[in-house]
């Protein structure tokens, strides 16, 4: 599986809301980027944040990925679309541009290193 194939299958477990699926593409030390200088380390906090999603509904749509390969290190660049729904029943419609680093396994597969999800976005809130 290339490393575009590893971040589409991600964001279809994802929307099957496939916990055990998500956790599988982890490296055992990620990181999950939650925003700007907050990250979580390990598998069960990322876990928790993960499963803390799947109320919203999660229907995430990729629409683009550029996965930039060095050695055994992609750094991939996501356009997608976070749809869902809010606890007050709102539509959540919230483009993204994602940053992930993948790390190549010894068996050949690419894992999350760091799951970036807010990508650059987390600058805009440093202000706010």
């Amino acid at each position: 599986m290339t490393p575009e194939e590893t971040i589409r299958a991600f964001a279809g477990a994802m929307n099957d809301r496939d916990i055990e699926a998500l956790m599988s593409y982890y490296d055992e030390d990620s990181a999950l980027v939650v925003k700007l200088g907050t990250h979580l380390k390990g598998r069960d906090p990322i876990r928790k944040a993960l499963e803390s999603v799947f109320p919203l509904e999660p229907n995430v749509v990729i629409h683009r990925v550029d996965a930039i390969e060095s050695a055994e290190v992609a750094m991939c660049l996501v356009e997608s679309t976070f749809k869902g729904t809010s606890p007050k029943g709102r539509a959540i419609v919230r483009p993204q541009r994602s940053v992930d680093v993948l790390r190549r396994q010894s068996d050949g597969r690419w894992l999350f290193a760091v799951d970036n999800a807010p990508g650059t976005t987390v600058f805009d809130e440093e202000g706010a």
